[in-house]
């Protein structure tokens, strides 16, 4: 069955308590880097080393006058001092018993977009942190 992506719930913490990201998209990734070697002849090996990911989430600019909402001043204080947050990502949604992945992160992008016409837009992207793996559970 198919997921609407609007289901999707992001939710950060750092030490403060969980807060719920207000977004338009989330991307996330996750991938194994692999080692390549080599022997003479043709044939490659190659060995599964580290489990990475990656998030990169995009919002509307929410600035109330005293402050980001909707978890972005969470995401900015966290990218400008280098902290780490403790990440759900809930594919379906809260509801119910939902499944979520859950990692700590560092923010390691935030950008800022103020067009002359249209709406203004954040982009931040969340990497996985050191010795740190990503779980899927209830």
């Amino acid at each position: 069955m198919a997921i609407a992506g609007k289901s999707a719930v992001l939710q950060i913490n750092d030490g403060g308590g969980m807060v719920t990201v207000a977004t338009t998209s989330i991307d996330p990734g996750f991938d194994y880097r692999n080692e390549e070697t080599t022997e003479h002849g043709n044939d490659v090996q190659r060995t599964l080393t580290i489990l990475d990911a990656t998030m990169t989430i995009t919002g509307n600019f929410n600035d109330t006058g005293s402050g980001l909402t909707g978890g972005q001043q969470d995401l900015l204080d966290a990218f400008l001092a280098g902290t780490q947050l403790d990440v759900d990502f809930y594919p379906t949604g809260t509801g119910g018993t939902p499944k979520k992945y859950n990692f700590d992160a560092y923010v390691t992008n935030f950008s800022h977009t103020a067009p002359s016409t249209g709406t203004q837009t954040f982009t931040a992207t969340l990497a996985l942190s050191n010795g740190t793996a990503p779980t899927y559970s209830t």
